[in-house]
């Protein structure tokens, strides 16, 4: 199944962090195959990546993901957060990740890298810091 969905990366971000009737919008998306995810320039900080990260793991049937967190002020810690709720999707085969402009460091860009080794099923791997 192959779907998209438009709305507003704000309206996004105030669903996952407040969470209406304990659900958020990626509850339409749980099991989707493919998921494109376009959150760059949003200012949601580690918080809000980690918060992202934590509901695309629910996600247990995907195997191709597109996410760009690019400049979102999300730092070392977030960017970890990110690869380790990603690597619980254990069918993942496609990943692009898009770190860029989120001051990261190499301790961070180790520790995004360790995660996602973690991706077993991984074949095609991109990644932007």
């Amino acid at each position: 199944m192959y779907q998209s969905l438009y709305f507003n990366p704000r309206f996004l971000f105030k669903q996952i962090i407040k969470k209406s009737k304990n659900q958020t919008i990626f509850i339409y998306l749980i099991n989707q195959v493919f998921l494109l995810i376009l959150i760059s320039n949003n200012n949601i900080g580690s918080d809000g990546a980690k918060a992202v990260a934590s509901e695309i793991a629910k996600c247990t049937n995907l195997s191709t993901l597109t996410l760009d967190l690019e400049s979102n002020n999300i730092g070392s810690d977030g960017a970890k957060a990110v690869a380790s709720e990603i690597a619980k999707c254990t069918n993942l085969s496609t990943l692009t990740l898009d770190l860029d402009e989120n001051n990261i460091g190499s301790d961070g860009a180790k520790a995004v890298a360790s995660e996602i080794a973690k991706c077993t099923n991984l074949s095609t791997l991109t990644l932007d810091f």
